[in-house]
């Protein structure tokens, strides 16, 4: 029936973003951060997350906007989340380009709201 909504593809972890379900992970590497360096296999020093460095260096740089590193610690787990959602589409899927330009839209929101906006720092 055409007036019915299509089925959604994902399941039900998969269906809305909630921070708190995808923490960092020991050793795992975002990709989008310099904590790892140039080496061929990156992972973050022992003891540390990727993205520790930029939120201790978001910190120092916004020490009264404590919602400036909410905001990078969120949009890293959104990351998390969004890969598995791509992962779950796999690359022959043919939403899988839309998820993933989608995806990058919400990354990029959760991440610079505190930059936009009244009392933003942009």
């Amino acid at each position: 029936m055409a007036w019915r909504k299509a089925a959604d593809p994902f399941p039900a972890p998969l269906r809305v973003f909630r921070e708190e379900l995808w923490p960092p992970v020991p050793g795992e590497h975002l990709g989008h951060y310099w904590c790892c360096g140039p080496s061929p296999d990156p992972v973050p020093e022992p003891g540390e997350v990727c993205g520790d460095r930029c939120y201790a260096m978001l910190a120092c740089k916004y020490p009264d906007r404590p919602e400036v590193v909410a905001a990078a610690k969120a949009s890293d787990a959104y990351t998390r989340f969004h890969g598995a959602r791509l992962s779950w589409l796999a690359e022959d899927i043919g939403g899988y380009l839309d998820e993933m330009i989608a995806g990058w839209r919400e990354h990029d929101r959760i991440r610079y709201a505190p930059f936009r906006g009244p009392g933003g720092v942009a």
